[in-house]
């Protein structure tokens, strides 16, 4: 039996890509990269170019404060993959019917994830001087809370991250936060 390859390395306005097609190569490699998200998440990993950290809410009252945890890519060698990966309309159709995914030390070892369509209406970036867009699936689920206490050094890599993304915010001692899973999923190539 011939296994078919995950991607196939295709030209775009960005230069070389990954194309993730519809099949069960890919789809093992897409769910992988969630669980690698989420554990990299978990464990407060932020590989160089893949990942950064945003507050999406301050905590208000008796209300949890929520973090988002930016990441994307699908392929786990080199570059890791954030903006040079991308599916075929088909996968992320499949993935939002799929979107319970086994990870190892999660609660009853998988997660459970939300998936939402998010068009591109104005330019996301440029190359060479030309801008582009591209449209993308946000793919989240909560890994964590914790209370932010700023003598924690394991607690405080949270906010030297967000300094680190020039993140005019702060997190307050003494205050809860949520984590959430914001992995980016783009779909097909960028284009003009």
């Amino acid at each position: 039996m011939i296994i078919p390859p995950a991607f196939q390395q295709v030209q775009t306005v960005l230069g070389t890509a990954r194309q993730y097609r519809n099949n069960a190569t890919a789809q093992n490699d897409l769910y992988l990269a969630l669980a690698r998200w989420y554990q990299a998440a978990k464990n407060r990993q932020f590989p160089a170019g893949n990942a950064w950290l945003q507050i999406q809410a301050e905590p208000l009252g008796n209300k949890n404060g929520y973090l988002l945890y930016n990441c994307g890519g699908i392929h786990n060698q080199g570059d890791g993959g954030y903006g040079h990966d991308y599916v075929e309309p088909a996968l992320a159709l499949w993935l939002e019917t799929h979107l319970t995914v086994p990870i190892q030390g999660a609660q009853n070892g998988q997660v459970t994830f939300e998936m939402a369509r998010e068009t591109t209406p104005q330019k996301v970036g440029t190359n060479n001087g030309q801008s582009y867009f591209q449209d993308y699936y946000v793919v989240k689920c909560r890994v964590c809370e914790f209370e932010y206490n700023q003598t924690d050094s394991t607690k405080k890599v949270w906010e030297n991250k967000l300094k680190e993304n020039f993140e005019d915010k702060q997190l307050y001692h003494g205050c809860n936060y949520t984590v959430i899973l914001n992995f980016h999923l783009y779909e097909d190539g960028p284009h003009l």
